[in-house]
Parts: structure tokens; C-alpha cells; sequence
């Protein structure tokens, strides 16, 4: 059994309950549950008892367990409940930090030191005691990350997560066909949303494209011809000590660029799949309009010789098209890059500056995976140094907000960090036992560290910060890196058990096992199919209509709008493009939906505006209010009841009798036997289930086909079944036929008398 601490697992969005189950205490279903989910709880529950057959078995249903604990080992010193408030307005971003509301904060005083041994930072009150419980260190990590590798790598577990997946996938695809009619029927009866009115949140997309291409285009014609005038810039002028402001007009002609020649084709931001396909170098030059870096640094970067305001101002465009959709909500990421450490202050400096706020977007934090070209550059000595500029300066803004109040404010609106870069690059891997891997300190090769070195460092730092910032009353941070866009499926083995949720996550149907397990875990994934599809899987390959019927916390996301998309509105084309490609139906689209807003980092006050206001319940069922998600009571009642038979059937098969393999003669038997041919649950399907009126109403119109059928399949004159004339003894053998047309119809008669001499003739 898992220990007590193992049931936070399941994270914030998950009922308390269904913990429970993980540990065995299995709540049975109520009556009323029964009624509502009658199809998936009957299915449920034939292969339930069926399953427990063998040893191979038993021993995955043991692996998958540990693999859950070794998560929760980890997971539980990042848990970041969302905080309940009972505030009635937004949180406001730009609230002055003055040294009274410094120490509002909190009462007590705290401290933070490098740990030297485990080289993250421990976080100490004014008595110099650690105010978080001890984490593990890397050396423990590389082997927990190795037990998970093994176990998704070993036959048994390939075998049951294989057949679970397969039963799960059914199960829900059983209970749509029965179901999807009365899911529609309440939808359009108690349910005044639909699904472009519920609430759904981009959690995976990046700021420097969060624009269409159209978008962008339109807003540099209209720089270039109406504030030409603009010093975009500034050279050096030899013999001269003042560097030469330079305009817009006089750039773009030096670009030899025309405006009456600005075209999308010209722009050449899109991603082509011809030319971007597995090609990761070729897709991050599409962020040069025109293919040219000067003016890529004068529309789309926060530092420059404008102070960023070009951007600035087309993000704050952005933001007002949002907000007049009222339902499509972002995340857009800033990058923190670790060469230096002011690089916070800068960026937040631009943010207050010039007031890059809106109630339609957090931010998140992403930092690329480059330290090789930092340490080549030299910028940086070693990678401690690079994780030193990185969170330094949050450690100090949260121990003293006085100290960087500009970054204080712009952290306010800041939900997760996120780790970028491409995935397919060959790394050294941890926990082969190959490599020993030093301290961040001792890293000073040239060579990249392996992603689950980098996030490892990430994650511990992060999860003594958000302790730090939860003892001052500040809202922590998720970490929801990149994993498993491309590449080897590894990546998803280190973030199972450090991140709250993932992005693109596609390398998931490589092996079943790990997605059992973020399955079980209920694991966030944004998936990206349209920057899928021109970066590195077909959209036909997609495994997300997959993922979805099987249950794991999927939702859609747009990655880069500039690159792939080409309406106004990307979030919403990613879900139509969806809907049509995989036929998902409304209900469909908002429990997606829904999924994106849970794993957003949105403040409770919008959560709960948005979903309403049970929607953090034990409970799927009661979290759940169809007036506000679109989402049928009966929908949330079927995932639950999946999950719970899912974790009950785990601890059943952990614990069971091991049934022997039967020999040749007795499997014939078992075969054969009533109890194997009996299917148990129809009798009770159609007890429980709730027909509607045309189902009830071509119930006999069926019945009358079969008798009209019956009634030429049974005729002695057609029917190979009817019986066959014998002759007796007595009976003189036809000697001839006569074949005569009656009513349209060939009979044929058999006479016995012989042939007269006509006949002959």
C-alpha cells in the first residue's frame, strides 16, 4: 500500500476520494452515481475481476505503485494548493510595495544560503532553522529517475499499461456511444453555455509569437508609415564620441526593404513544413521578420534602444483583441536567459514601464537550455552560475520586496516556470551509471548539462523559493517545462516525477508505460498539434484524440500563433482544426477546455469565476456545474468512476490470489463453461440505462423488419432450413419436370408419369 503522503499525487484539481482509493479505501459509488454512469461503471467492473490472472501482472500492478510513490516523493514539496480567497475583485498587479505593506507580508524574518552539498538553495528563518523539509538530492534523483526508466522498460509493465490503456480507450468510447445522444440532451436543456462561451486558457505560448503573422505584419506597415521618424537605434560614427541615432525610415532603407512590397510571403515568419520538418534551427530563424535579426530586435525584444516600447505596444494590441473575445485567456512566456543578473529587473522594468498588464494573461517564465553557447560566449564561468543569475535575485525580491520593487509587481503575475529548447539534440543520460555528473559549480565544460539535470536544479530551486514565498504570504510558482515534443520519451520520465504538468508531451505514445503513469498521476499536457504537425508528427499521427478517450489531463494549446496560425483567433482554430480532424463534439472540446483552465496558474477568484464555485470539490462529480463548463454531470461522473476503478483494480491485483495458468484441458473447459460465455452485463444495461424517445421509439420498428424478414426467410419454398421431400418406398420416382410461369413467377413441377410419345418427339 502507498503511504499516507502518497495521495498528492493526484495534484490540486483531483478529489480527495479518489486518493483515498490509491491507498485502498475504495468509496463504492452511490445510488445516484450508479444511475448517472451506469455503462462505465457495469464495463468497469467485468475486467476488474477478469484481470487478475498472473504473476506478470501482479508484478506491474506493484511497479506501478512504487513509480506513483517515487512521484509523490517529489511531488509533495512543490504542492501549491490554490489559495481560496473570498476576494470579490482581480488581485491588483500594480499595488505600490511600500515598507508597510513589506511587512504585512509577513512577521517573521528569513534568510537563504547555497546548500554546498546538494547545491540549490535552503531557505532559514531568524532562528536558523530550515523552514522546508529536506529534499533530495541529485545523486538519490538519478537513481529514482533510473527506477522509473526500468520499470517502464520492463516486460510485465509493458504488457498490463498496454491493456489498461486499451480498456480505458474503450471504455469511454463504449460510453460515448451509448451516452452521446442524453449528453446532448442536457447540454441543450440545462445548460446555457456552450463551448464558445466557457472559458478556456492557452497555457502553452510564447509572447515573442503570440501575434499572427497578419497581426504583425499590419502593425510594422503602420510604424514604418507613420512614425518613420522614430530612433529605433544607434551607431558608432568614427571620430566622433556620440554614437548617431538611427530612424525607422532610415533602417528599412537600408534593409533595402519597400512597404509597398511588405507581403505575408514576404514576412516569412511561417513555419513551412517543407522547410522546417525535423529541422528545429530553420523554425527559430522564423522569429526574424524578413528574415532579419535588426528587426526582430526592434519589434519583438524587451531590451533595446526603445526600451522595448514596439513591442510592448503590439502585445498590448494583442491583449485588447482577447479581452473583447472575454473567453480565450492566455500564458504567455518571457524568456529569463541566466547570462546576468539583472536580467529580471530589465525585464521587469519593461513590464511596469509601460503597463503590459490585462486580465486575459499571466506570465510564465521560460529559460533555454543554453548554457554551451553562454559558457562558449563567456558569459558565464559554470553552470552554477547560470542557476545563480536565474534565482538569486527571486530569493531576494521575496525575502525583501523593498529590495526590487519593479520585479515584486511583475511577479504578481507570474503563475510557472518553464524550460525550453529542442529536445532531439544527443545529451549525456543520467542514471546509466556512465557518466558521473559534478556539481552545477564543478559543470564548466562547454557541453550542454542533459535536461533532467537541468530540471532538477530548476525543480529544487523552485520548490524552496515557493516555500520562502509562502511563509511571506506570496503566491508560489508551478513548474511546467517542455517535455516530450521530440527526441527520446526519457525526458518524460524526469518530468513525471518533478513537474506539475508538460508541454507538447506527444513522445507519450513511444511507451505506454510512462503514459499509465501520467494517466494515473493525472499529469497536465498541453499539446500543440498544428506546431506539431509542421515541426516534427503529422496531424494524422497525433496520439491527442488518443490520450483524450483513454482520460489523461489533456487540453489544446497554439505554442506560436505567428508561425501556425492564420486567424485572429489561434486558440479557437487550434480547437476547430481538432474538431474537425477528429470528430469531437462540443462536450468534447469544453472538458478540454475546462482541463486548460485547471491547469492554468489563474488565481482562485477567476477559477472560480469561470468554473464556478465548487470547482475545487473532492469531487469530479460536484466540481463539476454544467452551467458554467457545458460539461454533462453524467461525463464527470463516467472519467471518475474510470479513475477509481483504475486505482481500485491496482491495489486488487497488488494484493490478490495469483491464479495459476491453466493447462491445455482446462483452459478447453474454462472456454466452454457457462460462467466464461455469459455476458454479465447485459442484463444489467439494459436495467440501468435510460433510453430516449427515439431509441424507445425504433424499438419496434426493428421488430417489425425482423418479422417481415422471417416471413420470406422461413418460406419451405426459399429457405435452405425448411425440410426436404423424401420419396417412400411407394413413391414412384419423378421421371420428368415441368417448368410453368405463374404470376410472374418460375414454379417448377415434378411429374411421375413417364413420357408419352409427344414428349419424346
Amino acid at each position: 500500500m502507498l503511504s499516507p503522503e502518497a495521495s498528492g499525487i493526484l495534484g490540486r484539481s483531483r478529489s480527495r476520494n479518489l486518493r483515498r482509493s490509491l491507498l485502498g479505501a475504495i468509496d463504492k459509488p452511490t445510488e445516484d452515481s450508479r444511475d448517472v454512469c451506469q455503462v462505465s461503471i457495469q464495463l468497469s467492473s467485468i475486467d476488474a475481476e477478469e484481470t487478475l490472472l498472473s504473476a506478470d501482472a501482479q508484478k506491474a500492478a506493484s511497479w506501478t505503485l512504487e513509480a506513483l510513490e517515487l512521484r509523490e516523493k517529489y511531488f509533495r514539496h512543490n504542492r501549491n494548493e490554490p489559495e481560496k480567497t473570498t476576494s470579490s475583485s482581480a488581485p491588483d498587479p500594480w499595488a505600490p510595495v511600500t515598507a508597510e505593506s513589506n511587512k504585512s507580508t509577513s512577521k517573521h524574518s528569513f534568510t537563504f544560503k547555497l546548500n554546498p552539498e546538494k547545491a540549490f538553495y535552503y531557505v532559514y528563518d531568524e532562528n536558523h532553522k530550515i523552514i522546508h523539509d529536506e529534499l533530495p538530492g541529485f545523486q538519490e534523483y538519478e537513481k529514482d529517475y533510473a527506477r522509473v526508466f526500468e520499470i517502464c522498460n520492463s516486460g510485465p509493465m509493458l504488457t498490463l499499461s498496454y491493456t489498461r490503456l486499451k480498456i480505458l480507450e474503450y471504455l469511454f468510447s463504449f460510453y460515448i456511444l451509448l451516452n452521446s445522444q442524453r449528453e446532448d440532451e442536457a447540454s441543450g436543456k440545462d445548460d446555457p453555455k456552450d463551448f464558445l462561451t466557457v472559458a478556456k486558457v492557452d497555457t502553452h505560448i510564447h509572447g515573442a509569437a503570440a501575434m499572427t503573422a497578419k497581426h504583425l505584419l499590419e502593425f510594422i506597415k503602420e510604424k514604418v508609415t507613420n512614425c518613420g521618424s522614430d530612433v529605433v537605434s544607434y551607431e558608432k560614427v568614427e571620430g566622433q564620441p556620440d554614437k548617431r541615432p538611427v530612424t525607422l525610415t532610415e533602417l528599412i532603407h537600408r534593409l533595402d526593404l519597400k512597404i509597398d512590397e511588405f507581403s505575408l510571403e514576404a514576412l516569412d515568419v511561417r513555419a513551412d513544413y517543407n522547410q522546417t520538418f525535423n529541422r528545429f534551427d530553420i523554425f527559430n530563424s522564423k522569429y526574424s521578420p524578413f528574415g532579419l535579426n535588426e528587426l526582430r530586435n526592434v519589434f519583438l525584444k524587451t531590451e533595446n534602444e526603445m526600451n522595448g516600447r514596439y513591442f510592448a505596444e503590439l502585445i498590448k494590441e494583442v491583449m485588447k483583441r482577447q479581452e473583447e473575445e472575454k473567453y480565450c485567456m492566455t500564458e504567455w512566456r518571457l524568456s529569463i536567459y541566466g547570462r546576468k543578473k539583472n536580467e529580471w529587473d530589465d525585464l521587469a522594468k519593461w513590464i511596469v514601464m509601460h503597463k503590459v498588464y490585462s486580465d486575459s494573461n499571466r506570465w510564465m517564465i521560460q529559460i533555454p537550455r543554453l548554457y554551451t553557447v553562454y559558457k562558449k560566449s563567456g558569459s558565464i564561468k559554470n553552470f552554477g552560475e547560470m542557476l545563480d543569475n536565474i534565482f538569486v535575485p527571486l530569493f531576494e525580491v521575496s525575502e525583501n520586496p523593498e529590495s526590487h520593487p519593479e520585479l515584486h509587481q511583475f511577479l504578481r503575475q507570474v503563475t510557472a516556470f518553464d524550460s525550453v529548447d529542442d529536445e532531439s539534440r544527443l545529451e549525456h543520460k543520467i542514471g546509466s551509471g556512465l557518466f558521473n555528473f559534478p556539481l552545477p559549480k564543478d559543470w564548466t565544460s562547454d557541453d550542454n548539462p542533459p535536461y533532467a539535470y537541468y530540471i532538477f536544479y530548476m525543480w529544487a530551486n523552485i520548490c524552496t523559493l515557493n516555500k520562502l514565498r509562502i511563509a511571506r504570504n506570496l503566491h508560489p510558482f508551478d513548474f511546467r517545462p517542455h517535455s516530450g515534443e521530440s527526441g527520446d520519451w526519457d525526458h518524460l520520465a524526469a518530468s513525471f516525477l518533478l513537474a506539475r504538468g508538460v508541454n507538447h508531451g506527444i513522445n507519450l505514445a513511444k511507451n505506454n508505460c510512462i503514459q499509465y503513469l501520467y494517466y494515473l498521476a493525472q499529469i497536465g499536457i498541453a499539446v500543440s498539434p498544428l506546431s506539431n504537425n509542421a515541426l516534427f508528427l503529422d496531424y494524422d499521427r497525433n496520439p491527442f484524440p488518443k490520450f483524450f478517450l483513454r482520460g489523461l489531463n489533456v487540453s489544446l494549446s497554439t505554442d506560436d500563433p505567428l508561425q501556425f496560425h492564420f486567424t485572429s483567433q489561434p486558440l479557437i482554430e487550434e480547437y476547430a482544426i481538432a474538431r474537425q480532424q477528429w470528430n469531437l463534439s462540443g462536450i468534447d472540446l469544453s472538458e478540454i477546455a475546462r482541463n486548460s483552465v485547471m491547469q492554468s496558474g489563474y488565481e482562485h477568484y477567476f477559477k472560480e469565476k469561470w468554473l464556478g464555485p465548487k470547482y475545487h470539490a473532492d469531487s469530479w462529480v460536484e466540481a463539476n456545474d454544467i452551467t458554467f463548463t457545458n460539461i454533462p454531470t453524467m461525463r464527470a461522473c463516467a472519467r471518475e468512476e474510470n479513475y477509481r476503478k483504475e486505482l481500485e483494480f491496482l491495489n486488487q491485483t497488488k494484493n490478490g490470489v495469483v491464479k495459476d495458468r491453466l493447462g491445455r484441458s482446462e483452459s478447453a473447459k474454462e472456454r466452454v463453461s457457462e460462467k466464461y460465455i455469459a455476458a454479465k452485463f447485459s442484463d444489467a444495461r439494459h436495467k440501468l440505462h435510460h433510453y430516449s424517445t427515439e431509441v424507445i421509439s425504433s424499438g419496434p420498428q426493428i421488430k417489425q423488419a425482423l418479422e417481415l424478414r422471417k416471413k420470406y426467410s422461413e418460406s419451405r419454398h426459399y429457405s435452405h432450413h425448411s425440410p426436404q421431400f423424401t420419396p417412400s418406398e411407394d413413391t414412384q420416382k419423378p421421371t420428368l419436370e415441368v417448368i410453368a410461369l405463374e404470376k410472374g413467377i418460375y414454379h417448377v413441377y415434378l411429374q411421375s408419369r413417364g413420357l408419352c410419345q409427344y414428349d419424346q418427339q
